[in-house]
């Protein structure tokens, strides 16, 4: 779904009389006279736009200009507006009462299925890190009390802050620290 982002709406093909009664002046013609030479015309303009919502006749020769169209205009920033049930165009859209925002509201990304979001990973990343209560953290504690911060192995932990503000004190308490625990350092 799209979460509103973008200043401009772009609708391709030019908008016809139904669209532009809601509104919407901005688009360029491709239409039924789609061909290589008017995305061309167009390029240079539509670069300017961050999302570009491409709203196609459900039917064949819309379907088939929407497969030239999106890998030019760049799959990453196009959301196809899906007509529903029984319409056929924005026009059909408008008169059977659905307006040119509900449209856009549902228009939807082109993204692979596969693809997923790094946020849809945080609660798991987490979860290893810092495991539910009761469950005990994985790797070597410090010698004073940071919250469920450890150094584990095979991670690379860097110490940085400005000069004589005891860093090397620091990690050498560390080092006592684990040899305490019965840990090797490396060199």
């Amino acid at each position: 779904m799209y979460q509103p982002q973008p200043v401009q709406r772009v609708e391709i093909p030019k908008p016809g009389r139904g669209v532009r009664k809601q509104g919407v002046q901005s688009g360029t013609d491709i239409g039924c006279h789609f061909g290589k030479e008017n995305i061309r015309n167009d390029y240079d303009w539509l670069q300017q736009f961050v999302s570009v919502f491409q709203a196609m006749d459900a039917d064949e020769p819309g379907e088939a200009a929407s497969r030239l169209l999106v890998p030019r205009l760049g799959r990453e920033r196009v959301y196809a507006v899906d007509c529903p049930a029984g319409c056929k165009d924005a026009n059909d859209c408008m008169l059977n009462g659905h307006g040119l925002d509900w449209c856009i509201e549902h228009a939807r990304k082109l993204d692979p299925e596969e693809l997923r979001r790094a946020g849809e990973f945080r609660d798991h990343v987490w979860e290893r890190f810092y495991p539910p209560d009761g469950q005990e953290l994985a790797g070597d504690e410090l010698p004073w009390p940071i919250g469920k911060f450890r150094l584990r192995s095979s991670e690379l932990t860097i110490v940085h802050d400005y000069n004589g503000h005891g860093k090397s004190i620091a990690l050498g308490q560390c080092l006592l620290h684990l040899a305490k625990q019965g840990r090797r350092s490396r060199q």
